[in-house]
């Protein structure tokens, strides 16, 4: 979607690998903005479903049988303003990291239950509601170098959740929003 942490643009430069790949369509009647793909070589998509108009994660495999096996697992998110709940990165644990509708902040992990079935869980939930005001919505998320999640919000709010749980946040000056 964007090829930079300041969702700049669409990269002007092609691909990975330097021959033709194969293409594969998976139906999962959904806008997905955010794919990510982790060191396990599973992606983890953030969609918008067709159907209910909110945010879901798949869990995909990109070398499955395809569509028998899309997705392995998928997770409804709360849903919230147009652009919360699209943005998303992985984190050095392979976690998707977003803010829901609800405006908590997510980790949400990857893996197989007892019974060897994929499944998704919220390992971590950050409530960062008491610095983002009524009605506003997160429009991004990125890390920094120390763990913490940084946010921003559509009126301009900026914020970020540390490790340690604590959530300050510093609104941008009205001229720049």
């Amino acid at each position: 979607m964007h090829n930079d942490a300041g969702s700049a643009d669409a990269g002007p430069l092609p691909g990975p690998g330097a021959r033709p790949a194969a293409i594969l369509a998976y139906p999962l009647v959904a806008a997905c903005p955010t794919i990510t793909q982790g060191t396990d070589g599973l992606v983890l998509a953030l969609c918008t479903s067709d159907i209910t108009q909110a945010p879901v994660v798949h869990l995909i495999d990109p070398n499955g049988i395809v569509p028998r096996v899309i997705p392995l697992a998928s997770m409804d998110i709360a849903k919230g303003g147009l652009l919360g709940g699209v943005y998303a990165y992985l984190d050095n644990n392979d976690q998707l990291v977003m803010i829901d509708g609800t405006n908590h902040l997510l980790r949400i992990a990857h893996g197989k239950d007892a019974k060897g079935r994929w499944q998704l869980t919220v390992t971590e939930s950050t409530d960062v509601s008491s610095v983002i005001p009524p009605g506003d919505q997160s429009v991004g998320v990125v890390p920094d170098y120390l763990g913490n999640v940084w946010f921003a919000t559509g009126t301009g709010v900026v914020g970020v959740a540390k490790q340690a749980g604590a959530s300050p946040a510093c609104n941008c000056p009205p001229a720049s929003r």
